[in-house]
């Protein structure tokens, strides 16, 4: 979650923009191009600690194969 759209609509590509993860609710900054590339799938941001990365992965899975995963499969 992006923690202030405003700057976030005039900023630069390259400008560092205060994040919130949606998993475990950490502060982190990242560029507004890495927001924009890791929003392609699911509009939500994860920080760099690893059970948040495959929480998201798994739910980018989810939707992007919803043919495959049955809900019964552990991933």
């Amino acid at each position: 979650m992006i923690i202030n759209p405003n700057i976030y609509l005039k900023a630069s590509k390259r400008f560092k923009i205060a994040c919130s993860c949606d998993y475990c609710g950490q502060n982190f900054e990242r560029t507004k191009n890495n927001i924009e590339r890791s929003h392609i799938f699911l509009e939500k941001d994860s920080c760099n600690n690893k059970e948040c990365i495959s929480k998201k992965k798994k739910e980018i899975f989810k939707k992007t194969y919803p043919e495959i995963f049955d809900g019964k499969a552990d991933i």
